[in-house]
């Protein structure tokens, strides 16, 4: 696959996956969702199938002008006659592409049949599951031949969020947004009270950027009560690894329950915050003694871009306090936690990824002694680096203009002379031992220098470096730029689509 077309499949799933996250009543996203898919792919139809205990149901389905309707045929056929052997060949989170309908003749014949009597030459089919049942299958039929995109990673780069939210609905969870709490409660029936999503914990790849810090969070749904006025509890929908650590709780104890049924020592403020930041979108800190972990702890509650959804972060750890203290008081490590919470809440809040990659850089330089910090991207060719993004101290000379295209091969060369795995201590120690090194430091002025890749999976897409640092605080500086490079490394994979 090109680069343009990599980066076009990208962005078209990405236009898809934003209008799923909305968080709005599923019904309403699955339907704009695939009216989006079916001007992306150019097709006849689109149609959301979920399967009965005998017969499928057509649930959904979205045809270009002048297309005729098969809601109510494809809504009675039979999973036998219409999938059957088929499935044997799905597999999850991919696309079952079939070019032409001859190709399935000998194995299903009573689909074949359906499929030639309406004028469908080719189709595309996507399993959707919960747990290890075929819930769901997402067809599109007469996909255009001549698309930009790559159909099938378009297709899989949706389908883990569209499964979800396929079995959201068969399981009857309400997601609520900011202004859905005025629904008519003569006709509300709460059902996440009596029915839990055993599916939740499927999610946590999408919250692999707190999976690695060391600061307890967890990620959560609120439970609103009937009129949509308070919370009544609030879900588990992530817990990270620091989180389970300090509650001595596995990830399957919490994932898709409530905190009241994990904790008996629940903490109803905490529940009353939660329902205040997920609604008005309003960061909230407070220090308060953590019943369950033992100690006081500054608890910070960050909403997200979907109403009804908060991060929560847990530092300044002190188990032996008898009383609250002051954040000015805290160690010197508690308060670069504060600058790993003070960047999550930027990205966060900041919808534009500029903008708040620029922001993280600005913060980054209120609390860490350095001349620069910068991003080094890796250009379309893989072969190159570029800076991208830099802040400078005062009275120090910028050095985006002479970072451009920068050959990965000096980062290889700089590997060779640092003490551990990311500080270079002094480049006076290169000037003997490599010559085109040492020169292309000097000219950037570069005395020494931290460096953090950034990596999308095993694949290093940039670097997050800070040069001149001081030598004194290196271990420190090292430890921040490594916990924000997570954040920074999610926002980048999204913000490089706009390259």
């Amino acid at each position: 696959m090109t680069d343009e077309k990599r980066i076009l499949t990208q962005k078209s799933g990405y236009k898809v996956v934003e209008i799923l996250s909305r968080c709005e009543e599923p019904g309403t996203a699955i339907n704009d969702a695939i009216r989006k898919m079916g001007e992306i792919l150019t097709a006849d139809r689109i149609a959301l199938l979920e399967m009965g205990e005998k017969n499928i149901n057509n649930t959904y389905e979205w045809r270009r002008d002048n297309v005729f309707s098969l809601k109510e045929k494809r809504g009675s056929v039979t999973f036998d006659n219409y999938i059957g052997m088929l499935s044997e060949a799905y597999n999850r989170h991919s696309a079952f592409i079939i070019g032409n309908i001859e190709d399935i003749k000998d194995y299903n014949a009573g689909k074949y049949k359906f499929l030639k009597e309406n004028d469908i030459s080719r189709f595309i089919e996507v399993p959707l599951y919960d747990n290890t049942r075929l819930a769901g299958v997402l067809v599109i039929d007469n996909y255009s031949l001549s698309l930009q995109i790559d159909v099938g990673s378009f297709l899989e780069m949706i389908s883990i969020l569209l499964e979800y939210m396929v079995v959201a609905r068969q399981h009857d969870i309400e997601i609520k947004r900011k202004y859905a709490v005025t629904v008519d409660n003569n006709h509300r029936e709460d059902h996440i009270n009596s029915k839990k999503d055993t599916r939740l914990g499927d999610l946590t790849e999408i919250f692999n950027v707190y999976e690695d810090i060391s600061l307890p969070s967890y990620y959560v749904n609120v439970r609103f009560n009937g009129d949509g006025t308070k919370a009544e509890d609030f879900i588990f929908m992530f817990v990270n690894r620091a989180y389970c650590k300090f509650v001595k709780r596995k990830p399957e104890e919490m994932l898709g329950k409530s905190y009241k049924e994990v904790f008996l020592q629940a903490d109803p403020q905490l529940i009353a915050d939660i329902y205040e930041v997920s609604v008005l979108g309003l960061t909230k800190r407070d220090i308060r003694y953590d019943a369950i972990g033992g100690c006081w702890m500054e608890t910070v509650i960050m909403p997200v871009s979907n109403t009804g959804f908060c991060v929560v972060m847990l530092l300044n750890h002190d188990a032996s306090r008898k009383e609250v203290f002051n954040l000015m008081d805290v160690a010197e490590s508690d308060k670069s936690n504060a600058v790993v919470v003070r960047t999550a809440e930027i990205f966060n809040e900041e919808k534009d990824d500029d903008l708040a990659i620029r922001k993280v850089l600005e913060e980054l330089g209120d609390h860490v002694a350095a001349d620069h910090i910068y991003l080094m991207l890796a250009d379309h060719s893989k072969n190159t680096f570029s800076e991208r993004y830099e802040w400078c101290a005062d009275g120090v000379r910028p050095n985006l203009g002479v970072s451009q295209k920068v050959d990965k091969d000096i980062f290889e060369r700089i590997k060779a002379f640092k003490r551990g795995k990311y500080f270079c201590e002094d480049i006076s120690s290169v000037k003997n031992a490599d010559a085109i090194l040492y020169d292309f430091l000097k000219t950037r002025n570069i005395r020494n220098s931290v460096q953090v890749p950034l990596k999308k999976g095993e694949e290093i897409i940039g670097y997050f470096g800070a040069d001149n640092v001081a030598i004194s605080d290196e271990k420190k500086i090292t430890d921040i730029m490594l916990t924000v490079s997570y954040f920074i490394s999610a926002r980048i994979i999204v913000a490089q689509m706009d390259m």
